[in-house]
């Protein structure tokens, strides 16, 4: 992570800001006499420097510079006069891919993305705990995106929407296991081929229709309800020999398939898998168990549930599929 340099105590008085924006002071004023009590702060792109710490080392060193960040921040803080302030903060995830990519390497290039993401975010959690430990986190948008031609062929386009919405999945999972709140999926509303990014819709332009990515977000919401327990599970075989948590981390993050036992409120088991990689693979659970399965593939259907009922330990996954075991429903 590295070393942050701040600025603790200045106030707008002694920062540049006073001078460039006559009315910062004024602002400020007007803020405090407003007594709102949920106020929100947003940096914006036309001051990136205010919203972006810079590299202050100067060589290879991670030494992080806040002193055009933290002052206005506090001053904000200081004018808000002690009301209910930072109930959560917001990010925002997007997995970037080009189109020459091939198709094999689309799923590693995205899911290698989103585990930077959940490490980035153990960061922020680790600072929140100590600056502000009832502030709760939220993702707002999560969503992949093509950075090349928006016109590609329809079963490119399906498999990315599927890609996009088992790695909305995963991080659905592996962000719960870190405390946040929400974890929204971008895109709902159909969008143009050559005026947005398609594979950040929930809704198809062709048909009007909800694909994979509508599915699998209402699956997750049906199976997995608010006050849903997450229960330790293990996504590979360990070897017969005690390895740090960085280890075991590395090997959970190599495995093609990633599972979340999950029980509910009302008592109900329930399996969560994502298969991370674009070849089919078998898994084996370990144990002999009898489930009824709910499970989006895009190689069935318009990315639509299907259902099956499977007993026995051991199953072949599909490239990408998203599936959902219900113990406790056969």
């Amino acid at each position: 992570m590295g070393v942050y340099r701040s600025v603790r105590g200045a106030g707008f008085g002694d920062w540049k800001l006073a001078q460039e924006k006559p009315f910062y002071a004024e602002t400020l004023a007007a803020l405090q006499e407003l007594g709102a009590s949920f106020v929100r702060y947003q940096g914006w792109h036309n001051r990136p420097d205010l919203t972006v710490a810079a590299n202050d080392a100067g060589d290879s060193r991670q030494v992080w510079d806040f002193s055009k960040i933290d002052p206005p921040l506090l001053d904000f803080l200081a004018a808000n006069g002690g009301r209910p302030f930072i109930l959560y903060v917001s990010y925002h995830f997007y997995a970037l891919y080009k189109a020459s990519e091939m198709h094999s390497n689309l799923a590693i290039t995205v899911f290698d993305q989103a585990d930077e993401f959940i490490e980035s975010l153990r960061y922020v959690c680790a600072i929140r705990d100590v600056l502000s430990p009832r502030t709760g986190l939220m993702i707002t948008e999560i969503g992949t995106m093509n950075q090349g031609t928006r016109a590609r062929p329809t079963d490119l386009l399906r498999l990315e929407i599927q890609l996009s919405a088992a790695m909305y999945a995963y991080l659905y999972s592996r962000l719960a296991a870190l405390g946040v709140k929400a974890v929204h999926i971008s895109g709902l509303v159909a969008v143009q081929p050559d005026q947005m990014w398609q594979e950040l819709a929930m809704i198809e332009w062709t048909s009007g229709r909800p694909n994979a990515r509508y599915w699998v977000l209402k699956l997750l919401n049906e199976h997995f309800p608010t006050g849903s327990t997450l229960v330790q599970t293990r996504n590979f075989t360990a070897p017969p020999y005690p390895l740090p948590p960085v280890a075991l981390e590395r090997m959970s993050r190599a495995a093609p398939v990633f599972g979340q036992a999950f029980v509910t409120p009302q008592g109900a088991r329930k399996l969560l898998l994502i298969k991370r990689t674009n070849e089919p693979v078998a898994v084996n659970l370990g144990i002999e168990v009898a489930a009824s399965w709910r499970f989006v593939d895009y190689g069935e259907g318009n990315g639509e549930p299907q259902t099956s009922d499977h007993r026995g330990n051991s199953f072949t996954m599909g490239p990408l599929v998203i599936a959902i075991a219900n113990f406790d429903e056969v």
